[in-house]
């Protein structure tokens, strides 16, 4: 899961379904992968490294994701892993949106797929500063922890055991 507003379970039940997935394919999974509450736009996910060493030390030769933004969700770094991917001879099939680099046409969609994954992150992205910004133009806080002050739905008010040092600090 990327964001905080999916729960703890996604991750499990979309493991379930690559591992219901690659039991209708045949494939032996020999190896699981995920990152807990990391973007797909990041690639120094340790899960993700972890995939990418396997695949270079001929641990596997697919690599089942549910949806292709599960992998990344940046267009360069999945031109990056399917180029890497290809020369190692492993191959990505996706358990939910159809992509199966074992077919040869799969080079556009797998593209398209990626600039899809990417317009996402930034509508999201949009999305959650709208918000945030509605909030402060209704004088609520925009988030995040500010020493000296405590927070509850999105009221800010002083906390008391830190006010002393508060005013020290600007004494």
């Amino acid at each position: 899961y990327s964001t905080a507003g999916q729960r703890e379970a996604s991750i499990e039940d979309q493991l379930r379904e690559c591992r219901e997935f690659a039991t209708r394919q045949r494939f032996m999974v020999v190896e699981e992968f995920h990152d807990a509450a990391m973007s797909g736009n990041e690639s120094n996910r340790p899960g993700y490294q972890r995939m990418l060493a396997a695949a270079r030390k001929k641990r596997i030769g697919v690599i089942v994701a549910h949806e292709l933004s599960r992998l990344s969700r940046n267009e360069a770094e999945t031109h990056l892993l399917r180029e890497e991917l290809e020369w190692l001879g492993v191959h990505i099939v996706t358990a939910t949106d159809g992509i199966d680099t074992r077919q040869a046409s799969m080079g556009i969609l797998l593209s398209v797929k990626s600039a899809m994954a990417r317009a996402e992150l930034k509508q999201a992205a949009d999305r959650t500063h709208r918000g945030l910004k509605g909030r402060v133009l209704a004088g609520k806080s925009g988030g995040g922890k500010c020493y000296g002050y405590d927070s509850h739905e999105g009221v800010r008010t002083v906390n008391k055991a830190h006010a002393r040092t508060v005013s020290w600090i600007f004494e």
